[in-house]
């Protein structure tokens, strides 16, 4: 189980090829990311601030579940590695023994049986990121550029997000100052979930 602490920025359209040559160094690396994100059709996960997902990365796919953390840049994150070529089947059972588990357990269990989690939307993304030491703090920065989709409806996507991996969180804040100064980024909030819900 981990804490993310990240910041997630929006880029104006006329900074991102300035924001793509500094990503994208000699040690950056290219990832395919599709992930496909469910809830209830209550949206009960939703209203509670958690998400659940499904996401090949690559060529591997990873179960990934997201609760309410600490504040307003700290979530629970719990990731699971799942075997296989084919698309696996999603299992909540795989975030049983940690706080988002529990979590999401008792969201469900409070929903009823008649709210079954369904596919709700979908993220489509690809990722150029690599990893910065600054400040005594190690952080990996990931441009993400794609499309959000939910049934007819697709909303494009550009955000950068600096991930604290190691160190002090005022390290992470003074890196993000000082990329938001140079490429005019504007802070958002809204994680990749809430974009999709908001479109569901």
């Amino acid at each position: 189980m981990a804490t993310e602490t990240e910041l997630k920025f929006r880029i104006p359209p006329a900074r991102l090829p300035a924001l793509r040559r500094a990503v994208a160094t000699a040690a950056a690396q290219v990832l395919p990311l599709a992930a496909a994100y469910v809830d209830t059709p209550g949206e009960h996960l939703a209203r509670a601030r958690c998400a659940l997902r499904l996401r090949r990365e690559g060529d591997a796919w990873v179960q990934t579940l997201k609760a309410e953390g600490a504040g307003t840049l700290q979530r629970l994150e719990h990731n699971v590695a799942v075997a296989g070529a084919d698309r696996p089947a999603l299992d909540i059972a795989r975030h049983d023994g940690t706080p988002a588990g529990a979590q999401l357990r008792a969201l469900l269990a409070a929903a009823g049986p008649d709210q079954p989690l369904v596919e709700r939307y979908a993220t489509r993304v690809q990722r150029t990121h690599r990893l910065l030491r600054s400040g005594g703090a190690l952080v990996e920065l990931a441009l993400d550029e794609g499309e959000v989709l939910a049934g007819e409806r697709s909303l494009g996507l550009c955000e950068i997000e600096f991930e604290l991996v190691d160190g002090p969180p005022a390290a992470l804040l003074a890196l993000a100052g000082r990329w938001v100064a140079r490429h005019a980024l504007v802070l958002d909030t809204r994680s990749k979930s809430e974009l999709g819900h908001t479109l569901a």
